[in-house]
């Protein structure tokens, strides 16, 4: 509990997390993050970019409810923070997340390793969307 709670207290602190409620019962059945970009794409710097993750209860898969609540947290991140590209990431055995970050729009990028919050090492697939208004399509 106590784990929980100082975790719940970072995510409000920091302002980059949001909660995915379902409507019809006013319950939390996931979370979209907007971090800072881990593995940087090979574009020049100046251009902003940060990475979305998420995580959704697993009673609530194959509904297509994260894959909307992307769409719309990418537009957002495009449209008022102005990003130039987002990416997103997802570990190689994953494909509920594959068919998300595709579903959303997002091009595979390159393999990466991610060292988890637990010391572990996994393969992982890195995509990026770059916003439509930006000149770093043109790079």
């Amino acid at each position: 509990m106590e784990e929980s709670a100082s975790i719940l207290d970072m995510f409000m602190e920091q302002k980059k997390t949001l909660a995915l409620v379902l409507k019809e019962k006013g319950k939390v059945i996931g979370s979209l993050g907007i971090e800072n970009v881990k593995e940087e794409p090979e574009i020049p710097a100046e251009f902003l970019g940060r990475e979305i993750g998420y995580v959704l209860s697993k009673n609530h898969w194959g509904k297509g409810l994260m894959a909307e609540a992307v769409k719309a947290v990418m537009e957002y991140c495009f449209t008022i923070l102005r990003y130039d590209y987002l990416t997103c990431a997802h570990f190689v055995q994953n494909n509920q997340s594959r068919r998300v970050i595709e579903k959303s729009g997002f091009h595979y990028l390159k393999d990466v390793k991610h060292e988890t919050r637990y010391g572990t090492v996994e393969d992982t697939k890195l995509y990026i969307c770059y916003n439509p208004n930006s000149e770093v399509r043109n790079v």
